[in-house]
């Protein structure tokens, strides 16, 4: 059967426990422990960590709906956080179904800007999603994505580029600063 999903503003309005809420106010985390609390299975997608919209780093273009509290959605900055909060007990975390990337296209305006700002960060949200958070390594990580980065080119995926200097960005991936710029 169908099974319904809204935004957690819908836990405002005592609907149905039966809806999955998904959690993106990272400016209202206590809408976020209410609705687990009462009972709602949540899938978190908090916009200061999984909206792959926001930028890969302060000064690269991106989206920023409720701020940069914890500064660029860098693949670092994903593959890091623990989406399940510390306040949670084990009956809140089981309500946790999962996570979700958000990707808002209001200022990617081509397929190539579109790729750039999915790519790495979606393999860090996989891993996150299928990774018990205390076998996490980012340092393993990091080899398994040079190996993803293989991959990537392979499929002619425009990929986001580590380590380069703002300065060569700009000359080899100009679609960094397509949008939008944070400063």
């Amino acid at each position: 059967g169908l099974h319904p999903v809204a935004w957690d503003e819908a836990s405002d309005f005592g609907i149905n426990k039966a809806t999955t809420l998904q959690w993106w106010r990272c400016l209202q985390p206590e809408a976020l422990y209410a609705a687990a609390k009462q009972g709602y299975n949540i899938i978190i997608s908090p916009a200061d960590f999984v909206y792959l919209d926001y930028p890969n780093d302060l000064k690269e273009a991106g989206a920023y709906w409720e701020g940069l509290r914890n500064g660029a959605n860098s693949t670092e900055a994903i593959y890091k956080w623990n989406p399940v909060p510390d306040t949670f007990d084990s009956t809140m975390s089981a309500n946790v179904m999962g996570i979700e990337a958000a990707i808002w296209t209001e200022f990617i305006t081509n397929q190539k800007r579109l790729e750039y700002m999915a790519y790495p960060r979606l393999s860090a949200v996989a891993e996150k999603a299928w990774t018990n958070e205390e076998e996490l390594d980012w340092e393993a990580f990091q080899k398994r994505l040079s190996v993803q980065y293989l991959r990537y080119k392979k499929a002619g995926i425009n990929y986001r580029i580590p380590n380069l200097s703002i300065e060569e960005r700009k000359i080899r991936q100009p679609e960094a600063f397509d949008g939008p710029i944070s400063e």
